[in-house]
This record gives C-alpha cells, structure tokens and sequence, in this order.
C-alpha cells in the first residue's frame, strides 16, 4: 500500500485501514525513506455501520466546489460501510444538462469512484452562481439504507461583466478541532469596486475541508437565510455572512487567513487581499473547561495585517484569565514556514518590560517561546517582536504569525500541549 493515493489525499501515500474496537489501543509505525521530507499522519473515520460515506476526490489539494463546472465534471469517492451490498442512485438539484452516473451495485466494505459532468444541453451562457446538490442513495432491496449529500455550486460566466472588489473582514483566528468537526465564524463582506458584483458565493483554499455559509444577523446571532445561497452585492453595500468548515484532519491551533473564507463573485474572483481587515480575536471552539482560557483583551497596534519595517517593529498583545485557577502555559510565536530563507520573517515574544531594542535582538529564528503564569482574573501583557525577510515576499494570504498560549500536560505517558488563547496577525514587509 505504499506510494498510491489515499482517500482525501493530495499526493501519494500509504494507508492504513483497520476496524478499531471500542476501548482499545491501537499502535501504527509511520517511516519514511531517506530524504523523506515531512511525514503527515491522519485519521480517516468512515462512517459508523449503515452508511454510505462520500467526498470529493482531492486532486487539488483541496475540496473546490467550482470545479465541476470549471472542469466540466467532478469525481467523488464513495465507500460503502453497510454489512450489505447496496444498489446506488445518484441524484441532483443542479437543474437541467448534466449526466450522472448509471445506478451500480457497491459490495459491503467496497470503495468506487465516480463522476458527475456537464453535457452539451447545459446552459453555458447565462451569467448566474448555480446552487445545489449531488447525492448519492444506497437501496437494499427497495429499502433506502444509507443516503449521502454534497453541496455543490455551479458559477456560469456566460458573458462580459465589469470587474468589483471586495474587501472580506473577520474575527475569529484560530482553528482548534479534531477530524469531522465543523468550525463556524462570522465575515463580512464588502463592495468597494464601482460595479455590482453578481453571483457571488464563499470558497476556501484550506487542504481537506470543506465549506459553507449563510446570511447571517451578528447582532442577533442567528442566520437569516438558507445555506449556500449566492447573492448579489450592489456597490458600497455590505454583507454578514456565517462561514462553517469542516475539516477532514485534525486542526491544532491553525491560524485563520485571508484565504481560509474567500468570497468569490462572477466577476470579483478573489477578494482584495491587498486590504483584508483580519482583526485580532481568537475563537477557539473547542477548549475543553478543565483547562483555563486565556481571552485576548487587545492588541496594539490593533490592525490584523503587521507592517514591518526594515528594522523590525514589535507589537503586544494582552490575555485575561477568565478561569478561578492561575495559568501556567508557554507562550509560543512562530512564523508561517517559507523554503526560501531569504522570505522568512523572524519573530520572538518577551515579557512587556522588555525594551522593543532588546525584544528585537533576541529575534534570531521563526519560533520563540516564553513561560509565563496569569493568576486567576488578571490581564498579562506580552511584547513580539518581528524582523522582515532579507529578501521581498509578495504580501499574500499565507504569511502569517501566531502568538499561542500553550497548557502542557502528560497523556497517556506523553506530553502534550494545548493552546488555551492566542492571537495572529498577517505579516507584510514594509
């Protein structure tokens, strides 16, 4: 099983697949030859007996909802985990000109692929964001046993439209989560461009996930709206959106880009990265209450893009304990990872007494860390300091900081940690 494509995957690999029993401990070695690289181990659970489990095959390393018009077809793996052999129709709400797949037989345990295109009757011409689904039924006998849905979105640009701008805002910074949980933050969405933009729909670029969204009422906290719907956004207007995505591999304190909610349009094809507001809260949807939470009370500057100087620049950060018990954790900073030396932002965090020279000069690699204990309801302030890249990184959505406070613990007889607080920032060379 070595160095053939895995189920989610975006390469080669190996795989592993075993039914895991109820309260047992299961061991699995992972190498890799020499000159290897790095080594990514991941869980896939498929679902529990009695379903028929279906996803995107993830050639582009990434679930893209558009590329079945952009390819004009889409393949989708499709796993039976019945105890039975299960006859499969697939169905969709996309409308008129596209062709599925002949009903088929999928044995017990049995893994297939098909694929949903677009034929010659399919309107290519009307300009238009199409929104629905692909499923996929399993009957045994006359009896449906298992029905698997995906949402699917079809953007048709038919004819010429005006280009516009969008400028994409949002809080929430950091995802934290295991494989299958879904992840929900709110954006907005503004047009700052001089023509309407039509058509438009949230995407993500974010490896083994996929996305959704709907209208959403911040005040009231409550969607207002039916999932998945595109909309159009005329000039100077803006939009509140609630964005969820469910990843397919465990999250561990992963900061949040700008590319992590695009908001595509027919004619707005990637918002303004140039000026996205990524401001500085952090949400993490899945701190567990044992340990303590360390909230994010501000940061100064408060921007979520960091310009930094050719001299480097500092900023600082402070947390309130919010838990009953003080909290001993490692605060860690480390830069997004670029295999060029000459475009890596260096970074280091030091208490706040420390002077923004010093701070500074104890700046030497990607990654620093700092112990520090916050007793129960107070505040502590922490200073980073960041040093540009000798040579001239493009400003794009993956450079990036993260500044997490960290609980380490022993499992199991090995050492773990748990990001409790945090905070990230986009970097930009000045």
């Amino acid at each position: 099983n070595d160095n053939k494509r895995v189920i989610g995957g975006f390469g080669l690999g190996s795989l592993v697949q075993f039914d895991a029993q109820k309260g047992q401990t299961y061991a699995i070695q992972v190498g890799s030859k020499p000159g290897g690289g790095y080594i990514v181990l991941t869980g896939f659970s498929f679902p529990l007996s009695g379903g028929l489990s279906v996803q995107p095959d993830n050639i582009g390393g990434g679930y893209d909802p558009t590329r079945l018009f952009g390819s004009g077809k889409a393949t989708y793996i499709i796993h039976n985990s019945t105890a039975k052999t299960l006859q499969v129709k697939a169905s969709t709400t996309l409308g008129a000109g596209i062709d599925l797949p002949k009903p088929f037989n999928l044995a017990a345990g049995a893994t297939t692929v098909k694929t949903v295109s677009l034929n010659s009757s399919f309107d290519r011409v009307t300009n238009r964001t199409e929104s629905g689904e692909v499923a996929f039924s399993g009957f045994a006998g006359k009896t449906l046993a298992a029905k698997s849905v995906i949402p699917t979105l079809l953007p048709v640009n038919g004819s010429f439209l005006e280009d516009s701008t969008l400028q994409v805002s949002s809080t929430a910074q950091v995802f934290s989560g295991g494989t299958g949980e879904a992840f929900y933050w709110p954006i907005k969405v503004k047009n700052t461009g001089k023509f309407p933009a039509i058509g438009c729909y949230v995407w993500n670029n974010l490896v083994n996930s996929e996305v959704a969204w709907a209208s959403y009422d911040p005040i009231a906290k409550i969607v207002n709206g039916e999932p998945n719907a595109p909309f159009d956004l005329p000039v100077g207007k803006s939009k509140d959106v609630l964005v969820a995505v469910r990843f397919f591999r465990d999250r561990l304190a992963d900061p949040l880009y700008a590319a992590s909610a695009e908001v595509l349009c027919l004619n707005a094809r990637r918002p303004d990265i140039g000026n996205p507001d990524l401001s500085s809260n952090v949400d993490f949807t899945t701190t567990v209450t044992k340990y303590p939470k360390l909230s994010l009370v501000k940061t100064i500057p408060a921007s979520g893009i960091f310009d930094v100087s050719a001299s480097g620049k500092t900023f600082t950060a402070t947390f309130y304990n919010a838990s009953n018990q003080t909290a001993n954790v490692t605060a860690e900073v480390e830069t997004s990872f670029d295999i060029d030396t000459n475009k890596r932002f260096i970074a280091s965090v030091c208490p706040v007494t420390t002077s923004d020279k010093d701070c500074l000069q104890a700046t030497t690699k990607t990654y620093s860390e700092l112990p520090i204990s916050v007793a129960a309801n107070k505040n502590i302030t922490l200073k980073v300091a960041v040093k540009p890249p000798t040579g001239s990184p493009v400003f794009a959505t993956n450079y990036g900081l993260s500044l997490l406070l960290m609980h380490d613990e022993k499992f199991n007889g090995l050492r773990r940690f748990i990001p409790v607080g945090g905070i990230t920032k986009a970097l930009r060379k000045q």
